[in-house]
């Protein structure tokens, strides 16, 4: 499946400000990181959920973190990124949220 640039900016325009090289960069990606979703949706259901999990790869090159808030204060702003893998990496974003409830409900242990 080719990546539909204009289709994603559609029904994402909240990353309108991603170029379109980097779009197809994170698609790439994409391919890598949902190979175990694809396995368990359907297929009429595919764009849809590639979709997510580049809408969750988009959200993280925004971010420019990669993990989860384990600690924080605010005196001298001091933050700790813990990353531990798995499902907490699903988490770092709402749509990665979506994607990590998928394989929750379908039981799948090993998310990447």
């Amino acid at each position: 499946m080719e990546l539909d640039i204009q289709a994603f900016r559609e029904k994402y325009p909240q990353f309108d400000n991603i170029d379109d090289t980097t779009l197809e960069t994170l698609w790439d990606t994409q391919r890598l990181v949902s190979t175990k979703l694809m396995k368990i949706v359907r297929p009429i259901r595919q764009e849809h959920w590639r979709f997510v999990v580049l809408a969750h790869l988009c959200q993280i090159q925004e971010n420019g973190i990669v993990g989860r808030l384990s600690s924080a204060v605010t005196g001298s702003v001091q933050t700790q990124i813990q990353y531990d893998g798995s499902y907490q990496w699903w988490n770092q974003t709402i749509y990665g949220a979506q994607v990590a409830t998928v394989f929750r409900l379908v039981g799948t242990a090993t998310l990447i």
